[in-house]
């Protein structure tokens, strides 16, 4: 939990912005996962068809669905392994962005875990809201919070998990015979 807020809630809202695109971003490469696994890379179509999904739940349990069989007939277990680590860390970053998404700016002096109360002007922070139960412990805590800087961490973390999903593909398009594809 970060013990400061931000000076001006505009370099947090910058940054929240960043993370959602950021996520975006990775979201569209696990579509292009999707449409290999689906035997057609890179279709148009196929990447819509792995947006029906209205969660990202859901989307992903389609990826891991479509994965399952393309490994049934193309075994390979260190891109198989390579896959799974993927998918976990997506789930952990999709948990990310939905807290930044969901949550709501407050000036941390009405926040009991900063420590700005006797700060000259408002500072800023993204908390749960504080109807979202399960975001908040026994005692009425918020179980997190993010400044730009917390921010400005995930996005950069995203970023080099975008890189992870982007290697990937290539070596699965490789594995297939497939052209490389420019990123």
């Amino acid at each position: 939990m970060p013990k400061h807020g931000d000076d001006n809630d505009s370099e947090l809202f910058q940054w929240v912005g960043r993370l959602i695109s950021q996520w975006e971003h990775a979201e569209y490469n696990l579509s292009r996962l999707y449409t290999i696994f689906a035997g057609h890379p890179d279709d148009g179509p196929t990447i819509r068809e792995y947006g029906k999904g209205t969660i990202f739940k859901e989307r992903l349990r389609g990826l891991r669905e479509h994965a399952n069989k393309y490994f049934i007939a193309h075994p390979d277990q260190e891109l198989e392994a390579e896959f799974d680590c993927i998918c976990v860390i997506a789930e952990s970053y999709a948990s990310r962005r939905n807290e930044v998404a969901h949550g709501v700016s407050f000036p941390t002096r009405m926040l009991p875990f900063f420590q700005d109360k006797k700060a000259k002007r408002d500072r800023w922070a993204i908390t749960p809201t504080y109807f979202a139960l399960r975001s908040y412990d026994q005692a009425g805590y918020a179980r997190y919070g993010y400044t730009s800087r917390e921010l400005n961490h995930y996005v950069l973390h995203i970023g080099i998990f975008l890189l992870r999903i982007r290697s990937f593909i290539e070596a699965l398009r490789k594995a297939r015979g497939l052209p490389p594809i420019p990123l």
